[in-house]
């Protein structure tokens, strides 16, 4: 997934960079574009599912031995959807046996070869939160966060109602993935609960850097952020190292608990290494390749 998330993530940022110059109002304008398209792919899927319960429920009331073939399989098709499934207690086997068994699963997902180059509406995605990104920063709220009127208020309740959707929406996949969103306005409620999520811990974590940590020593995380596209392909590296075939296999091996601290191990790796880099060099090796394919020079 990291890669063709990346590969995605480089599109929008080429995309992007040409909207630096707009003003806010016009950005918020071009905004309305990829929402609206978002939006209207729920809808579509919404109607698609109700229109397959509508069938249902029409074909359920005729006797099976009077149903034409393609009436049955409405009603199997159906049953089968939202039938609650057994737990699969089954050993998964290692996947990506080798690097260009993964390469081939990345190609097969992104399907850029068959001429489909939006990946599940991540490219979309990316370029909302991109746009977004340069309106908060066009705002001045990464400088002073008093620049946005009521600051807190705003943010707990942007925070609230992510985490209120974002319940309600994984709660859904876990205990109710047999019963299909056929409400248009549940749909578009769950729409964007990772976008939304994702603003409100940008307002809430900006407001408590600018609040608490800003005066604080904090150099070691600044590295961090220094390299943060170094540490972002890094993190999917060390991963697929760990848990695919090609590496050393580990996947589905660990618990939650134990996942969480493979998770600490890589940040102190990362924290550690980001501190030794940038005491040679300026930028991180990814950093510098950006900057030379962007300005020519990584000096400039």
């Amino acid at each position: 997934m990291g890669w063709r998330h990346t590969l995605s993530l480089c599109h929008m940022r080429i995309a992007a960079f040409a909207f630096r110059s707009y003003s806010i109002k016009q950005l918020f304008l071009i905004l309305l574009i990829p929402i609206a398209v978002l939006f209207y792919n729920s809808s579509e899927s919404t109607s698609a599912m109700q229109k397959e319960y509508n069938d249902f429920a029409r074909i359920s009331k005729i006797d099976a031995s009077k149903r034409a073939e393609d009436e049955q399989k409405i009603i199997t098709n159906w049953e089968k959807r939202t039938s609650k499934k057994s737990a699969d207690t089954a050993k998964i086997e290692t996947p990506r046996k080798t690097y260009l068994t993964s390469i081939a699963e990345n190609a097969k997902h992104q399907k850029v070869h068959k001429g489909v180059l939006l990946y599940e509406n991540i490219a979309l995605r990316t370029f909302i939160m991109m746009i977004l990104g340069i309106i908060l920063y066009k705002s001045g709220v990464f400088r002073n966060y008093r620049s946005i009127r009521l600051y807190w208020p705003l943010t707990i309740s942007i925070l609230i109602a992510a985490l209120i959707i974002n319940y309600f929406r994984y709660y859904h996949w876990s205990f109710e993935y047999n019963k299909p969103v056929t409400s248009t306005w549940e749909g578009w409620l769950f729409a964007f609960p990772k976008e939304t999520l994702a603003v409100a811990y940008v307002l809430l974590f900006n407001g408590l850097y600018q609040k608490f940590i800003s005066k604080l020593n904090n150099r070691l995380i600044s590295n961090i952020g220094q390299m943060a596209l170094t540490n972002y392909i890094m993190q999917s590296i060390i991963c697929g190292f760990i848990f695919y075939g090609y590496g050393l296999g580990k996947f589905n091996e660990y618990s939650r608990t134990q996942l969480l601290g493979i998770v600490v191990l890589i940040w102190c790796f990362q924290i550690l290494f980001s501190w030794l880099w940038l005491k040679r060099f300026k930028r991180g090796p990814l950093e510098a390749l950006w900057r030379k394919l962007t300005y020519g020079s990584i000096s400039n």
